[in-house]
């Protein structure tokens, strides 16, 4: 099927992507890697929404905006993240976008979750939980990691 061979291909993008994001934490600044991540997608991207460009209205314009001042943060959060502690111990957290969404599609699109949807969503995010927590030496060394450069 086309459409799970781009799901497919998207995750293992996505993985390649933070590979090299977490690589750069090791020399260059997290703000630096975000603006070079705008610097290189936007051209990459363009072609693509220039396929199926429409008008854009005044209230588009502003969720765009939003959505982009989303990004950028969430883009400059989880560098930071990647630069305190391995992948192995953040990327679990990363599930937890699924509840985010669930939440959002339900307040701004009036979504209805089924029940194999909740019970998936809560497996995850146990998982995810449960995975952290037994690595408490290594949460404890991140807090302190973190303390100190706050210090800075």
């Amino acid at each position: 099927n086309h459409a799970a061979m781009v799901v497919l291909a998207s995750a293992a993008l996505m993985a390649v992507s933070s590979i090299i994001v977490k690589t750069l934490t090791n020399t260059e600044h997290p703000d630096k890697i975000v603006f070079y991540q705008g610097v290189f997608m936007t051209p990459l991207s363009l072609p693509f929404a220039l396929m199926d460009w429409q008008p854009v209205s005044p209230e588009a314009l502003f969720w765009i905006f939003m959505v982009t001042l989303s990004s950028v943060g969430a883009h400059l959060l989880l560098n930071r993240a990647f630069k305190l502690c391995d992948m192995v111990m953040l990327m679990p957290f990363d599930f937890f976008r699924l509840l985010f969404t669930a939440i959002l599609a339900w307040l701004a699109f009036n979504e209805t979750l089924d029940i194999l949807t909740v019970a998936g969503g809560i497996l995850i995010i146990s998982g995810a939980v449960w995975g952290a927590s037994h690595g408490n030496e290594e949460v404890r060394r991140i807090l302190r990691r973190a303390m100190t450069l706050g210090k800075e």
